[in-house]
């Protein structure tokens, strides 16, 4: 018998602090609604939707869907560019990899374990 935990098992829900920086703060919701295959690739819809403060006004909003996959340990994201690594837990102290980006414009900043 084999024992995992799974990167994103059907119903997950992740539950964030959110802020865009500058006019919103409040609380971001992470769903994992669907399976799905985008390009061959099986996938994981989420969905997010956003509870807060604009500017002072209360906002609730929900957000485009994001896509997910699974490849060995690398959970990646989808991107306008394609699928980008998003975490990868196989990762050892030293190991780093740039911040996706769902618009694939260039990553902001690395991740480094």
């Amino acid at each position: 018998m084999v024992l995992a935990q799974s990167w994103c098992p059907p119903g997950a829900t992740w539950t964030y602090t959110y802020t865009n920086g500058w006019t919103v703060n409040g609380v971001a919701r992470f769903t994992y609604v669907a399976d799905t295959v985008i390009a061959g690739t099986p996938s994981q819809k989420i969905t997010w939707h956003v509870d807060g403060t604009q500017m002072g006004s209360p906002i609730s909003v929900d957000k485009p869907p994001i896509f997910t996959s699974v490849n060995g340990d690398n959970v990646n994201i989808l991107t306008d560019a394609g699928f980008d690594t998003l975490y990868y837990f196989g990762a050892v102290p030293g190991d780093g990899w740039g911040i996706a980006t769902v618009d694939g414009s260039p990553s902001f900043g690395e991740v480094v374990v």
